[in-house]
Parts: C-alpha cells; sequence; structure tokens
C-alpha cells in the first residue's frame, strides 16, 4: 500500500467542545488521577491550562463558553477520579 500523507493529518476539533476534552483526555496516562474539588488541578482546569488557559477558576470559563450543554459533572464527578474514567464517561455521553 502506497504512503498516503492524509494519514499523518490530525483532524482540528474545537478545543471548548467535549469533542476537544475527549481527544486530550485520550492521550492522557489512564491512571492519572485529578483533584476534583480543587479548581487548580480539577479535570478542566488541566485541559485548559493545555490548551493555554491560565485562569485558575478554569472550569467556571469553561462551562460557560459551552453553555448549559457542557456535562462537567458526568464527566468528572463521579469516581474514579482518573482521566482513564473520565474519558470512559466522556465518550459514553456522546454515544447517547
Amino acid at each position: 500500500m502506497l504512503y498516503d500523507p492524509k494519514w499523518e493529518q490530525e483532524t482540528k476539533v474545537d478545543p471548548l467542545s467535549v469533542a476537544g476534552l475527549i481527544a486530550w483526555l485520550a492521550k492522557q496516562p489512564t491512571r492519572r488521577e485529578y483533584e476534583y474539588y480543587s479548581c487548580q488541578r480539577c479535570l478542566v482546569a488541566e485541559y485548559l491550562k493545555s490548551i493555554g488557559s491560565v485562569n485558575p477558576d478554569a472550569e467556571y470559563i469553561f462551562s460557560e463558553a459551552l453553555g448549559a450543554g457542557w456535562p462537567y459533572d458526568k464527566i468528572a464527578a463521579e469516581r474514579p477520579h482518573t482521566f482513564g474514567a473520565a474519558l470512559e464517561r466522556a465518550r459514553a455521553l456522546t454515544k447517547g
């Protein structure tokens, strides 16, 4: 089979979307834990830092940017608080 350069192109995803969060979570260590009750180290704060946000109350900005449809608690609040478990929950939400 011949090489096709399109295979290496990443699909562009809106970073302020659940799909953007899923793409980031898929690259994280699955067993790594986040601190749900910390505005600095919660799942969304860590994600927003990875895309360039410097706001310590990042999850509030993220939820406001996405509006009422942002399922933060359904993805991040449930236990276990690991990136792998959050990825599974986020993927399950997008399938339904």
